[in-house]
């Protein structure tokens, strides 16, 4: 499994050399992960919410589910970085998000969280992965924000203080 995360590590910006872009992005899903699955720990610790099966009152946020979504943004970006065809891609996030969908409808299922535990996991998870990998990888973003050249457009007002004046 690290072989296979460190293959597919995205590599960052070139100029170095590839074991260390390698490297690099390996230790970043490292952190990503490590990061958001450890956050849990003291927001459970101070949020003391109790479990739908009450075994004890660490019910917020969802670890599993965390973790799954953390994994799944981690997989989506690097595979972002392969070129492939369109098909090939939404049917990869499509799979990988229903893997994280399907985590936390297990741990609700099972009594063992509430929604809004699963939720928070997910935006948890799914921000740690962002966050941190985009901001330290470099990464080209697939989906750059269209910028439109904004027009002055002359507008002619009339105010009118009565209704029926002309």
């Amino acid at each position: 499994m690290d072989i296979a995360a460190i293959l597919f590590a995205p590599s960052g910006r070139l100029g170095k050399t590839w074991l260390e872009e390698k490297a690099k992005g390996y230790l970043l899903n490292l952190l990503a992960a490590t990061t958001a699955i450890e956050s849990n720990t003291p927001i459970s610790r101070s949020v003391h919410r109790e479990r739908p099966n009450h075994t004890n009152d660490h019910s917020f946020p969802s670890n599993h589910t965390t973790a799954a979504a953390v994994y799944t943004r981690l997989a989506m970006l690097n595979r972002e970085q392969i070129p492939m065809d369109r098909g090939v891609r939404d049917a990869l996030d499509a799979g990988l998000l229903g893997l994280t969908f399907a985590t936390a409808w297990a741990r609700i299922e099972g009594g063992w969280h509430y929604p809004s535990d699963t939720l928070f996991g997910m935006a948890l998870g799914t921000f740690c992965a962002d966050f941190l990998t985009r901001a330290f990888m470099g990464l080209n973003d697939p989906c750059p924000v269209t910028r439109l050249r904004a027009r002055r457009v002359r507008v002619k007002r009339t105010l009118r203080l009565c209704p029926g004046a002309g």
